[in-house]
């Protein structure tokens, strides 16, 4: 059995993410989270697959003018308060440079503003439904 490295010259190797299953993928979403749905899933991942590492922010349709936070690496998860959307802020509270105002734009779509799921999931054999 060559070593990796001329497996890999002769076109031989076979990439960590196929002969491992592992990949990862992003969620993204202008709609929000059932609370109680949302807690099953972050307390049930090893239905979807082996998570390794996960995080982002979310969206709970109980809490709609919070983001909530997320990071699991392993066994180890944290979520919780994130701060406000910048939509539930009155402007008068925005912040006045041109650089914090541009970072919120490119977030920003009507209706919804900023508010929104960003999470990215890497693991093995995930199941993405």
């Amino acid at each position: 059995q060559a070593p990796g490295w001329l497996k890999e010259m002769r076109g031989e190797h076979i990439p960590e993410t196929e002969e491992y299953g592992i990949s990862s993928f992003s969620y993204a979403a202008r709609r929000p989270f059932h609370p109680g749905k949302f807690y099953h899933f972050l307390h049930n991942t090893q239905a979807f697959g082996k998570l390794i590492r996960s995080k982002g922010y979310f969206w709970l349709s109980s809490r709609p003018e919070f983001a909530g936070q997320w990071s699991q690496a392993g066994g180890i998860a944290r979520y919780g308060a994130a701060g406000m959307f910048w939509k539930a802020v009155p402007k008068t509270r925005w912040p006045v440079d041109e650089g914090h105002l541009a970072a919120i734009n490119a977030q920003w779509e009507e209706p919804f503003g900023d508010m929104r799921q960003e999470l990215v999931f890497i693991g093995q054999n995930l199941d993405q439904k």
